[in-house]
């Protein structure tokens, strides 16, 4: 064989290669693949009986506590069961932090719970300081 001589293996592996387009028709069919999971995963949701619990930090609200006020914006305690959703939305000036959620200042956070367990961390809300979500 010559170097300007491909072996007969070559032109196998090049007819065996999938056309252009077939990397976007993959694609496209991943998308709506996923898009059918998202829906199913909402409407198992809506018909599960899932809850939201929203809650709305004040415009002010940063500021009240600073002054030593008791701002009652959500339980420092909150039961929630898995498929749950959070909602929290903070139309105060200045960052919340919630558990593990930092909610900017005029910012929506929305976290649905997918396992059991418990989180006990960090609040500002909370006059110590402190909250507990027990997921069921």
């Amino acid at each position: 064989m010559t170097p300007e001589q491909p072996s007969a293996g070559v032109g196998r592996e090049e007819t065996s290669r999938p056309t252009p387009g077939f990397g976007a028709a993959l694609g496209l069919a991943a998308g709506v693949v996923v898009v059918v999971v998202v829906a199913v995963v909402a409407l198992t949701m809506a018909s599960s009986g899932a809850t939201e619990h929203r809650f709305v930090v004040a415009p002010g609200t940063g500021d009240r506590l600073d002054a030593g006020e008791w701002v009652e914006t959500m339980p420092a305690e909150l039961d929630v069961k898995v498929g749950d959703s959070l909602v929290i939305v903070n139309d105060d000036d200045r960052v919340h932090l919630i558990g593990p959620f930092g909610v900017r200042a005029g910012e929506t956070l929305h976290y649905r719970f997918s396992e059991p367990g418990e989180i006990r961390d960090a609040c500002t809300l909370q006059p110590d300081g402190e909250i507990v979500i027990t997921i069921s």
